[in-house]
Formats: structure tokens, C-alpha cells, sequence
């Protein structure tokens, strides 16, 4: 009796470990993001990824999903798979790659990996039409 109690509690704790861990993995976010996306699904599933750059590639990549564990898999899987690119090679990377990354994806959940490449696209986008605006505040000293 005791020793089933005991084995309840080390479980109760694992779970508990790895409910915590998850949500870890779900916030995750980059010290300093030069390019932010976020995109929610009509599942109301939210991807968010954060990118930042250095000499025009991906040093930091993080991901935070609001969702199931496939949506969080492929946040990261995309953040992952971001890292080193350059912003136009971002740009390439599809929903089947992530899916790919993901190390699979259940057909009823493969929504998850398309708002993941979504996210990523945004972010680059976000970075893109960050980089404009500072050159063109360079360009353009006030008067």
C-alpha cells in the first residue's frame, strides 16, 4: 500500500514536471525580437514567433503557442528550422517542412504546422518592414 502511494506521488510529480515544462516551452520568447509574428487560426489556436537577426541571418528564433501539444510542437519545430536562414529563406520554408521537423503531424492537426510557416512569414514580414523604416529614417533626418 504504501509503495503504490509512493509510486502515485512520483507520478503526480512527473506530470506535474511535465505540464510545467510545456508551458515553459509555450512562452518562450527572444531577448530582443527584430521581427514578430502572430497568427490564430479559426481553430482559435494562436502561433507566435519572434525572430532576431544579426548580419542579415536568424540568431535567435523563439516560439509561443496557445494551443494543443502538435501547435506547440510546430511552433518550435519552426523556430528551430529558422534559425541560420536569411530573411528570403525563411520565406521557403512550407508547412509540409515543419511537419517534416515536427517528426510528424496527425492529418487532423496538420493546421498546426501551416499557422507555424503563417507565423513565420509575419515575423519576416514584421522584420522587413522594420529594416524599411530605419533606413528610411536614416535617409530622412527631421527638419
Amino acid at each position: 500500500m504504501l509503495a503504490q502511494l509512493a509510486a502515485a506521488a512520483v507520478l503526480l510529480l512527473l506530470v506535474g514536471a511535465g505540464c510545467l515544462a510545456l508551458q515553459r516551452l509555450k512562452s518562450g520568447r527572444p531577448r530582443r525580437a527584430d521581427g514578430q509574428g502572430r497568427i490564430t487560426g479559426r481553430c482559435g489556436e494562436s502561433v507566435a514567433i519572434g525572430l532576431t537577426f544579426s548580419a542579415e541571418r536568424v540568431v535567435d528564433a523563439a516560439a509561443r503557442s496557445e494551443g494543443c501539444a502538435f501547435s506547440c510542437t510546430c511552433a518550435l519545430a519552426a523556430a528551430r528550422l529558422a534559425r541560420g536562414r536569411s530573411a528570403t529563406e525563411i520565406l521557403d520554408i512550407s508547412a509540409a517542412a515543419i511537419e517534416r521537423a515536427a517528426g510528424g503531424v496527425p492529418a487532423d492537426h496538420r493546421h498546426c504546422a501551416a499557422l507555424a510557416a503563417a507565423a513565420l512569414r509575419a515575423a519576416v514580414d514584421d522584420y522587413m518592414q522594420r529594416r524599411q523604416g530605419t533606413a528610411a529614417h536614416r535617409r530622412d533626418p527631421p527638419q
